[in-house]
């Protein structure tokens, strides 16, 4: 055998190569667990384009505490209790047109008796002709 085959073939070469060969295969079956490891890193430090977890989170609980302010009764600065106001006057309005309603029919039924019993001048037409 040439001397350069028995150098590399000598003890130490072989076991260095079973190690090389094992981190190379170790290191392509972790690569895709690394990758979403790293990928979750970035997610949650964040970058330039990107804001971080807690910076998000941090957002959300603003935006959170508005709408909980909004939706919640609190001495009338909420939209619930703007909503509570007008269904309040709403329902008062719709009360009291239906009083107007019946005193507008009942004035329609005293006129249609008055029509009916009143006698008309000769020069006057009946009702509905004109």
């Amino acid at each position: 055998m040439p001397s350069w085959l028995d150098e590399l073939l000598s003890d130490t070469s072989i076991p260095v190569l079973i190690v090389l060969t094992a981190l190379a295969i170790g290191a392509v079956k972790t690569w895709p667990w690394l990758r979403k490891v790293v990928r979750f890193l970035d997610a949650l430090i964040g970058d330039d384009k990107n804001p971080g977890l807690l910076e998000r989170v941090n957002g959300l609980e603003g935006r959170v505490d508005r709408i909980h302010h909004e939706v919640t009764p609190n001495s009338g600065g909420s939209m619930k209790d703007a909503v509570a106001r007008t269904e309040k006057t709403v329902n008062t309005v719709a009360a009291d047109l239906e009083t107007v309603k019946q005193k507008l029919d009942r004035d329609h039924e005293r006129i249609s008796e008055l029509e009916d019993t009143a006698t008309r001048p000769p020069w006057m037409p009946p009702p509905g002709r004109n």
